[in-house]
């Protein structure tokens, strides 16, 4: 599978989210203020099954390498290449009595930065492997609109990309390390999401 393909694969798991079958989940996690990232796992190994990409135990949870315990949620191998995703469901807007920007899930020893990390630890001596983070956004907000700011807020696809790029900008320690591939956001669903790639160190 070329990068482009896996590129698009991932585009169309997400458009297959917001079927009509599967919104009321997705405004349930919303209006529940929860982050399930249980659901997406077990919806992308459904999705990925039903396009005859090979999944079994033994590429879910998978060892990035025999020095560590550290795994990855999915290890996806084809004949030339072999892709390793970690997947997170991020909750921006209001939860737990607190309200949550996107920047909270780049902080250094959290979410993303973690997933940027320990996948810099693959072996890499095979230069066909390709690391990415995969996250979901559930937003909301609370109904004193006053109390949250407008970074806890996403109001559109391009709102996503320049908060995105604003977070990114301003981690040093992995500003470099990173590159948006593609993602969305469905004001009517408060609902995307953003494929990063990682680079080997």
């Amino acid at each position: 599978m070329e990068e482009r393909k896996f590129k698009s694969l991932i585009e169309r798991f997400y458009s297959s989210l917001k079927e009509v079958n599967k919104r009321n989940y997705l405004m349930l996690f919303s209006d529940l203020q929860i982050q399930i990232e249980g659901w997406f796992r077990g919806e992308l190994m459904n999705f990925l099954r039903n396009n005859n990409i090979d999944i079994t135990v033994k590429n879910r949870e998978s060892r990035i390498n025999d020095c560590t315990n550290k795994k990855a949620d999915f290890r996806l191998e084809f004949p030339n290449e072999i892709y390793w995703i970690e997947l997170k469901h991020l909750l921006v807007g209001y939860q737990l009595d607190s309200s949550f920007s996107l920047q909270f899930y780049f902080y250094k020893n959290t979410y993303i930065y973690n997933d940027i990390k320990k996948l810099q630890d693959v072996d890499h001596s095979d230069k066909r492997q390709y690391l990415y983070s995969l996250a979901f956004i559930s937003t909301n907000y609370p109904y004193n609109k006053s109390k949250n700011s407008n970074d806890n807020k996403i109001a559109s696809k391009q709102d996503l990309k320049d908060k995105y790029c604003s977070v990114i900008k301003s981690k040093n320690e992995i500003k470099d390390k990173v590159s948006l591939e593609s993602l969305d956001y469905d004001d009517t669903l408060h609902f995307g999401y953003l494929l990063i790639k990682i680079n080997y160190p």
